[in-house]
């Protein structure tokens, strides 16, 4: 077995493959990864002033939310439970029933997820997307393939304090098949360790190890006559990110395809997510060549614009963000018809179904920002800005602003969007967004870049 061991910060240029390259990593289970926090402890810090403020105005007549958002968006969670400490102490009553009685809708939900810590909200996010009938597969997917080693043992600790039940038993119980197999290998733990199944990057490239890799990937996919799941399951839940960054780099030396068009070809649903997901690819959505699109086309078209590099997580949220707070003039015009279409049957159900597509991407918002307000919303606003022109903080706090929506394609000064052009590129819409929830994403997200 060939091994080469180098510095974490050093290239060998003369090997024409970038699965040769040693990425930087540490062989140290215990080192945390850098953290890039858009919020942060607050000094000169007095937890009994915060909580008599919350209290007077929780109090104050129709609520001083303005108060509310700026303690609580300001603070740090080990802060905040001091406040609700504090608060319990002198209001004799919990700060989350005393917030949840005082306020309502999104603001609601976005400050009581801030009493909660990182890996709590995670927990209970995951526990709301099992509850009731049917199952949000999209929140199990971004909460449990977007979570490294370490988050995803403290969630799993997290819920099972908080439900007194083990996170893999809700999740067997609520997914089926190759999807429940591939969920539960990412979050299953083995006895006595405190992580993961998944590989630490380590100094040394085994490079026999990235070939058998590939070339069992290959193997077990577009080379046979139907898909072994379980291998591409085992490696893509054990293996290390650079590790596989480097197996599907390999892996093009085997297949006519590369890795994520073999995703696409051998799997399909919420499956072939999770894996495009966990990949270490990019997207590349083409320009509206034609009018002509169905409803199934466009939904297909947001599974793929969720595909991002696992290693850069960062640009995963980012464009999850910006699908959640865009429009097209597609979408537009195919809810108008159908919007004509269920008025003639009743009004109600597409009060209902507007209502809905709403909730869902607010929900989406509140969670990318409270989950990682405190881990790297930085780097988050950096990759939003880098990669849709725009920083994250005018897109909500513009919601009538369009983006290239009724230019002509090739026109302009702006450059065409990466996401489509002329008067099909997006238009980025936050119109739910104001008033007081608002004002209190903003706040968490720290800034304009």
């Amino acid at each position: 077995m060939h091994r080469d061991r180098t510095g974490p910060d050093r290239t060998d240029s003369s090997e024409c493959s970038s699965c040769c390259r040693l990425q930087s990593s540490s062989d140290s289970d215990s080192e945390e990864e850098p953290k890039f926090p858009t919020v942060v402890p607050v000094r000169d810090f007095d937890p009994a002033r915060d909580a008599a403020r919350i209290e007077t105005a929780i109090k104050t007549k129709g609520v001083d939310e303005q108060t509310i958002i700026d303690i609580l968006t300001r603070r740090s969670a080990e802060q905040r439970q001091e406040i609700a400490f504090e608060y319990e102490r002198i209001a004799k009553k919990d700060l989350s029933i005393a917030l949840k009685g005082a306020l309502s809708g999104s603001l609601e939900a976005l400050l009581l997820g801030l009493m909660k810590s990182t890996a709590q909200y995670d927990a209970s996010e995951l526990k709301a997307s099992m509850k009731g009938l049917g199952t949000d597969e999209e929140t199990l997917i971004e909460l449990v393939c977007s979570r490294n080693n370490e988050e995803l043992a403290e969630i799993k600790k997290a819920y099972r304090e908080m439900f007194k039940k083990e996170l893999e038993k809700d999740i067997s119980g609520d997914t089926s098949g190759n999807f429940a197999k591939l969920l539960l290998a990412l979050v299953q733990v083995p006895q006595n360790q405190n992580r993961t199944k998944r590989d630490e990057p380590s100094n040394v490239v085994d490079y026999q190890k990235i070939d058998d890799d590939a070339r069992v990937l290959y193997e077990a996919g577009v080379k046979r006559k139907g898909t072994d799941v379980g291998s591409w399951i085992t490696i893509m839940s054990q293996r290390s990110i650079p590790h596989l960054q480097k197996v599907f780099e390999r892996y093009k030396s085997y297949s006519p395809y590369d890795m994520k068009e073999s995703i696409r070809k051998e799997v399909k649903g919420d499956l072939e997510k999770s894996f495009l997901t966990l990949g270490t690819f990019h997207p590349q959505v083409q320009s509206e060549p034609t009018r002509t699109r169905t409803l199934q086309n466009l939904l297909t078209d947001s599974a793929l614009l969720s595909v991002e590099c696992f290693e850069n997580r960062q640009l995963y949220f980012a464009n999850k963000l910006y699908e959640a707070m865009k429009v097209t003039r597609t979408t537009v015009c195919l809810w108008l018809g159908f919007w004509a279409l269920v008025l003639i049957r009743g009004r109600v159900l597409t009060r209902c179904l507007s209502l809905q597509s709403k909730g869902a991407k607010e929900k989406v918002v509140t969670r990318i920002l409270v989950s990682r307000c405190e881990v790297d919303l930085m780097r988050i606003r950096t990759e939003f800005k880098r990669q849709h022109k725009k920083s994250l903080y005018q897109t909500i706090a513009c919601p009538t602003q369009a983006e290239t929506l009724n230019a002509p394609q090739g026109s302009g000064s702006d450059p065409p969007n990466q996401h489509g052009s002329g008067k099909y590129a997006a238009s980025v819409s936050m119109e739910h967004t104001k008033g007081d929830y608002q004002k209190a994403l903003l706040s968490l997200c720290g800034g304009d870049d």
